[in-house]
């Protein structure tokens, strides 16, 4: 190689290039693959909240055509305390549906940012091919290998 070249003597160079084409490609592969995770781990969540939300549902159903039932023998009195236990519990459910719509929104979201790091994680891997290409290839054409007889005679 000609000692002039603007990469004589840039063997170093490459050989961060490599390694850091290295470094990269392992984080486009870990990183979409750690965000595919938390989503999974947020519909499992989501999941889990609907199922016990549906068994709220059916609980409130029962109380109400229970009350509905026993209207008649009811005094007027247990009768309105166990209205107002059931509308405490249509609360509580009023409240665990809106925080499933948001919850289910929040797995939109994930699912939307999970389609842009695939994306990334493409270009990502791309460029870091690109990297380990060029340092491997620049690596190799500046590898000054040591001559140690000669070395020995100087």
């Amino acid at each position: 190689m000609d000692p002039f070249s603007p990469f004589a003597n840039s063997e170093n160079l490459f050989k961060y290039l490599f390694l850091g084409g290295i470094f990269a490609l392992l984080a486009s592969i870990y990183l979409p693959i750690e965000k595919q995770n938390l989503l999974e781990l947020h519909t499992i969540d989501l999941q889990k909240d609907t199922a016990l939300l549906n068994v709220e549902l059916k609980s409130i159903q029962f109380n109400l055509s229970v009350l509905e039932l026993q209207k008649d023998s009811l005094s007027e009195e247990k009768f309105v305390e166990r209205f107002e236990d059931i509308k405490k519990q249509k609360k509580l459910f009023d409240d665990t549906s809106i925080r499933i719509i948001f919850e289910a929104k929040k797995i939109e979201t994930l699912d939307r940012q999970l389609s842009r790091i695939r994306c990334y994680a493409l270009i990502g891997i791309i460029l870091s091919f690109l990297m380990l290409i060029a340092g491997l290839i620049g690596w190799f054409v500046n590898f000054k290998p040591l001559n140690f007889k000669e070395q020995l005679k100087n």
